[in-house]
């Protein structure tokens, strides 16, 4: 009878390492006589055969300075002392000890309005590609055949991020295990949140102490106003908001950021005609579009002086002390009576 031996099947594709191949058998062998030993590409690796005692044979292969290929391992002829002999079993396997190439990731632009987001992963074909958000794996899929073997190729990898700023990296993982270098890390912000007006502030010449921003209303003189805007978190200075100024052919105004979070409106009425004015600032926006809205303002421009008033008295001299003076002027003014040079007297005309 011939021995029989036992072996695990070794199959597949494998990293770098070494595999020990042990053939166990039925009786004692003849440890003088060596198998017949035949392993393709041989040249690429090392290997070293030797019974351990009268019925174990170990084969030790070493891939670590093996080159990527497929391989096949044949041993026949092991003989016992009365010359039976048993051959092994072929074996198959391929070596892949190359890392995939690093791969690149696609994203929106940053900052990000929107927690749905498309990540796209350009990697090597048939490679496993990992999305990692702040450092925990996010998304992961299999990147597909598009050409050539070899060619890089693209996978979505959609994913749903909270408010934030979220750091994205990407690696993947070919089928014998190779890991990539992870891609250059992308911080992406998410910015849900519109931004809103905290403080606002006006400046008017001539001095006008009821003027405010939230509600520049009344009658002014020709003069100008300066309006403040601040916001509540970093604007998009490049991003101009829409300004609708009515009557805007008979006032000149400017606007500017002054810094990244205020907004500055002068307007100066000096050459402005009598009239009734509104301002409506819209869409200011922050580096995510989100938008906000400036409050509606109306005002009137009223810049005419009145007509000179014209002043009736008894006649002079006269031998009373109470005098009844009577103005003329134009209706809704307030008359000033002064005397000697002091205001003496004040009414308004109805």
């Amino acid at each position: 009878n011939a021995p029989y031996l036992s072996v695990s099947e070794l199959a597949g594709t494998l990293s770098s390492g070494n595999a020990v191949l042990t053939y166990t058998f039925s009786e004692t062998m003849n440890v003088s006589v060596e198998p017949s030993v035949n392993l393709s590409s041989s040249s690429l690796v090392s290997f070293s055969t030797s019974y351990t005692d009268f019925n174990t044979f170990v084969v030790t292969i070493d891939f670590t300075e093996g080159s990527d290929g497929d391989y096949s391992l044949t041993l026949t002829d092991f003989s016992d002392y009365a010359g039976n002999t048993v051959d092994a079993p072929s074996l198959t396997w391929s070596i892949d000890a190359t890392e995939p190439v690093q791969p690149t990731m696609t994203v929106s632009g940053s900052p990000s309005n929107t927690s749905a987001q498309a990540v796209t992963v350009s990697a090597e074909a048939g490679t496993t590609a990992y999305l990692y958000v702040d450092g925990i794996v996010g998304q992961t899929d299999t990147v597909g055949e598009c050409g050539d073997v070899g060619a890089r190729c693209n996978v979505p990898l959609p994913i749903t991020l909270a408010e934030g700023v979220h750091r994205l990296e990407t690696l993947v993982v070919d089928t014998a295990g190779n890991r990539s270098a992870t891609s250059d890390a992308v911080d992406l912000e998410i910015d849900l949140t519109a931004p809103s007006i905290s403080s606002t502030s006006s400046v008017f010449t001539p001095n006008a102490s009821y003027l405010s921003v939230g509600e520049l209303a009344g009658t002014l003189s020709s003069g100008n106003a300066v309006l403040t805007y601040t916001f509540s978190e970093t604007m998009n200075v490049l991003s101009a908001p829409s300004v609708n100024l009515s009557l805007s052919s008979l006032v000149s105004f400017s606007t500017s950021y002054t810094d990244f979070n205020t907004f500055v409106i002068t307007i100066d009425f000096t050459e402005g005609s009598d009239g009734d004015y509104s301002l409506t600032m819209t869409g200011f926006s922050d580096y995510a579009s989100n938008t906000v809205d400036a409050p509606s303002l109306t005002w009137s421009i009223d810049a005419t002086e009145p007509a000179q008033p014209t002043m009736a008295v008894s006649g002079s001299p006269s031998n009373t002390s109470a005098q009844t003076v009577t103005v003329s002027a134009e209706p809704g003014t307030s008359v000033y009576l002064y005397v000697d040079g002091i205001v003496d007297q004040t009414e308004t005309v109805a």
